[in-house]
């Protein structure tokens, strides 16, 4: 009774390891007709991007290489037609928010300056909150945003 236990336990396994060795040798088959850049080896990652997905990526790449700002926020901290009050705001303001670029500009016949370089309007209003505790003036001024 034991042999025959026995025997049946063994072609068991060797049907088994029959069929397993078919499988691996299919699989081995089938990965020489795939392409070397669909083969994944074992532990990697294969990310299969359609080609719409790749054409947008692309137009996005070059617009922002042709175009290199965005249309965003700064806070507009002081205007004046002396530049004595303007440069006097601005170190002030560089002093008070050092986390913020300051931005002085004169468009005839304004000294202008504004801080800070937001592309979401909301993370422009949180910092305007924290800038009118300094100065109650301030507001937010749409610009363009320079990404480089």
């Amino acid at each position: 009774m034991k042999v025959r236990i026995f025997l049946v336990v063994l072609i068991l396994g060797m049907v088994s390891q029959v069929a397993l060795g078919q499988d691996r040798s299919e699989r081995r088959t089938d990965s020489k007709r795939v392409p070397s850049e669909e083969y994944v080896a074992p532990g990697e990652v294969n990310v299969i991007v359609p080609s719409a997905v790749e054409m947008l990526v692309h137009r996005y790449r070059n617009q922002n290489q042709l175009y290199p700002f965005v249309l965003g926020y700064r806070i507009h901290i002081k205007q004046s037609t002396k530049s004595g009050d303007v440069l006097a705001a601005k170190r002030r303001a560089d002093s008070l928010f050092p986390e913020f670029e300051s931005y002085y500009n004169y468009l005839q016949p304004y000294f202008k300056l504004r801080i800070g370089d937001f592309v979401d309007r909301n993370d422009a209003y949180r910092a305007l909150t924290k800038v009118r505790k300094e100065f109650p003036s301030a507001f937010l001024a749409r610009e363009q945003i320079d990404l480089y």
